[in-house]
């Protein structure tokens, strides 16, 4: 079964700083075509707090993305931004990313913006904690699922336009996850091929034949 190029929803919270929708607005132009955006402030989303998330949701399902990116700025998390991703329109699992040293991609001029609709980028995770912290394997799992795209059988180097790059400095620390039985759902695999047909033979003169079973009859 091949899964299709998950959209991402970008949206904000009740408030967000200009840093923050640089961010998403960068994140949102390599998506292009697999991602809505949100212009408006979100104050009802707050997937880190019980019920938060329904509103989330809600937008997530109307809008059919499996992921989300939703920026917001306070004073004790500056220039925040949460990942995450929905299951049957649930919330899944998420992480919490702060901005720093942020740089758009207007400031490199013409060179980041040669990116082709559905080319394919290069993603690269430097660290070995991408393998090793709980947090940032996540985050390794969240930003392959962003920007992977559709699921194809071969890639033309010629369209690979971008480098996508992620170094591990820090573990992460705030992240969710979903309870057991959503976890549980969202790994089941569906059967593939043709169910057995009972009472149904095969035979080499008559082809197809089948047996049917009456009751004792009376004579």
């Amino acid at each position: 079964m091949v899964e299709d190029a998950k959209k991402v929803l970008f949206l904000y919270a009740n408030k967000v700083s200009q840093v923050v929708k640089d961010v998403l607005l960068d994140l949102h132009m390599m998506k292009k075509t697999e991602a809505v955006k949100f212009s408006r402030k979100n104050e009802e989303c707050r997937p880190f707090e019980v019920g938060g998330e329904t509103r989330l949701e809600f937008y997530a399902s109307k809008t059919e993305c499996g992921l989300f990116a939703l920026g917001s700025h306070s004073k004790k998390r500056p220039h925040n931004m949460v990942l995450g991703r929905l299951f049957d329109g649930r919330l899944y699992d998420c992480l919490e990313l702060g901005v720093e040293g942020f740089k758009s991609i207007r400031a490199f001029g013409n060179t980041g913006t040669g990116a082709g609709l559905g080319a394919k980028p290069c993603i690269v995770f430097v660290g070995e904690k991408f393998d090793s912290v709980p947090g940032l394997k996540l985050a390794r799992s969240l930003l392959l699922d962003m920007f992977r795209g559709e699921t194809v059988a071969t890639v033309n180097l010629a369209g690979v336009d971008r480098v996508v790059v992620a170094t591990a400095l820090e573990d992460a620390k705030a992240m969710t996850s979903a309870t057991a039985d959503v976890q549980k759902e969202a790994l089941v695999q569906p059967r593939l091929g043709k169910r057995k047909e009972k009472n149904v033979a095969s035979d080499n003169i008559e082809g197809k034949v089948g047996r049917m079973y009456m009751p004792k009859q009376k004579v």
